[in-house]
């Protein structure tokens, strides 16, 4: 896990690597149930998933850039909100991207 390259700013900051990773395993879980919540508007097509699974990767960029450009601006509370956010993302998207294949590989088998 690359949690291990992320630096605490503040010296009162103890295991910010242990934070991460179970931030990273809560927000995850709390993402999944999520989706019993109605569907948003802007998450009804193939498109749409693909897109929002786009933007979510791109946090990636914006995590790598933290750890690995000096000059980028730190914040443990910065980096801890960017992990709850991106794990919340990828728990959601991961159930609603499973149901979407489940519902397309039975209009292909109700085809045949």
């Amino acid at each position: 896990s690359f949690f291990a390259y992320v630096n605490a700013v503040s010296s009162e900051t103890k295991n910010l690597e242990q934070r991460l990773y179970f931030i990273r395993l809560i927000c995850d879980l709390v993402g999944r149930p999520l989706t019993f919540l109605p569907r948003p508007f802007f998450l009804q097509t193939n498109n749409e998933l693909l897109i929002a699974s786009i933007l979510r990767s791109l946090m990636l960029i914006v995590f790598f850039t933290y750890i690995s450009v000096p000059s980028f601006p730190q914040s443990d509370t910065f980096i801890c909100v960017l992990v709850g956010i991106f794990s919340t993302a990828s728990g959601y998207l991961v159930v609603l991207i499973y149901e979407h294949a489940a519902s397309v590989e039975l209009t292909k088998s109700e085809r045949a």
